[in-house]
């Protein structure tokens, strides 16, 4: 975090010269000492592409002609700006809301939305929790770069591939006994990489069985471990849909479990929303037979895909996994509530337990609870860890008071 407000370098784009004098009064105000003012986005794009480490933060407008604050937000994206974005407009809450998702999903960095007329209060806080681009670490964009299947193939022949886990905390008593495994590949040049790299590697091609077998296969053994050390800890893992078309995979985990010797309820895998699942009878009859021997079957990024209601009433589903895109803000947004209260009601009717994802704040927390969320997973119980670091999270984390400990 900066040291002050005073040391952020701060451009504002409107293209009312009246709000930009307004915002650079108010900015003054604050004591921010350097303030850049422009009518124009296209002027401000290429400013940014000259000097990009001139700017800490961007007050952007939604409505402006020509480039409008939606197509700013995927140029700022293309030129990939690595300072703080706050969102202005007099437009509705929702729109600003809508906005701020597609600058996520840009994985730009939003530190709020700020609605006409300005609250100096609130702009103050917002600034606040920005650091300057000195301060500030952004990830190397060459960590994801696309990797080739020819890299994929040595990783798995060489064992790069390691689990890092992260736990899903029990919110009615602050114990954890559910983890999710998150795969992650230690690259002999790019170190460490997440899966963002190698994605298409595990979600589609010739490629995908490969890998999910292998991550099961480290994920059982994990379960192994920890279960000898006296932590039972049920194990989730993540399947693409794509290999949900191959009725015989069904066999091939169950076998994995019993060969490993690991009770099948302890194993619960994890159906991501957001692929499509092209072979409906195929994934039915495969994650129904998961169901019957004894494992629990997930729907993770509730709400963020494809048909959701159609494969809750075709697939029978154990968990249902609230994507964070609905937990985060739901204290202040009454669209977000209204989507996520409805979505916990409908798990409870269909007898499934609830994982609010991407938990952050206390203010998160309580409102899942207050819904009746069983789990909750995030950042504010801890991020995803590597299995030494997470045996030593389990014996000092204090469930009670949940922070970010990891």
């Amino acid at each position: 975090m900066n040291n002050s407000i005073s040391d952020l370098k701060i451009h504002v784009l409107d293209d009312e010269p009246f709000i930009l004098n307004l915002i650079s009064r108010l900015l003054d105000k604050l004591g921010v000492a350097s303030v850049d003012k422009s009518t124009s986005a296209r002027e401000t794009l290429k400013s940014l592409e000259l000097a990009p480490e001139g700017c800490d933060v961007i007050i952007a407008d939604l409505n402006m002609p020509e480039v409008d604050g939606i197509e700013f937000i995927r140029h700022l994206a293309e030129i990939q700006f690595s300072g703080a974005l706050i969102i202005l407009s007099g437009e509705d809450l929702r729109v600003l809301e809508s906005a701020r998702h597609l600058a996520d999903r840009h994985q730009l960095r939003v530190a709020g939305i700020l609605q006409k007329p300005v609250n100096i209060s609130v702009l103050e806080s917002m600034l606040e929790t920005i650091p300057t681009q000195q301060a500030y670490k952004r990830p190397q964009r060459q960590g994801y770069q696309k990797i080739d299947a020819d890299e994929m193939i040595r990783a798995l022949e060489e064992d790069e591939l390691l689990l890092h886990y992260q736990p899903k905390v029990r919110l009615g008593t602050g114990s954890c006994d559910s983890v999710e495994a998150l795969v992650r590949w230690q690259h002999p040049t790019h170190g460490l990489l997440p899966p963002i790299s190698f994605v298409d590697h595990i979600e589609q091609g010739p490629l995908a069985a490969q890998i999910t077998e292998r991550i099961y296969a480290m994920a059982l053994e994990q379960h192994l471990d920890w279960y000898a050390a006296g932590h039972p800890l049920r194990m989730s893992v993540n399947l693409p849909v794509m290999i949900l078309d191959d009725v015989s995979f069904a066999n091939m985990l169950v076998e994995m479990a019993d060969k490993a010797g690991v009770e099948r309820c302890h194993v619960c895998f994890e159906i991501t929303e957001t692929g499509v699942i092209e072979n409906l009878n195929a994934a039915a009859e495969i994650l129904t037979r998961l169901r019957m021997k004894g494992f629990g079957v997930a729907i993770d990024d509730f709400g963020t895909g494809h048909s959701s209601l159609s494969q809750l009433k075709e697939i029978p589903f154990t968990e249902l996994k609230i994507d964070r895109s609905f937990v985060s803000g739901t204290t202040s947004n009454e669209s977000w509530i209204a989507i996520t209260e409805s979505s916990v009601s409908l798990a409870k009717k269909l007898g499934m337990s609830v994982v609010a994802e991407g938990v952050e704040t206390t203010g998160e927390l309580d409102f899942v609870k207050t819904l009746g969320c069983e789990y909750g997973q995030g950042y504010l119980f801890s991020k995803p860890m590597h299995p030494v670091d997470f045996s030593v999270w389990m014996k000092t984390a204090d469930f009670s008071e949940p922070s970010q400990v990891a």
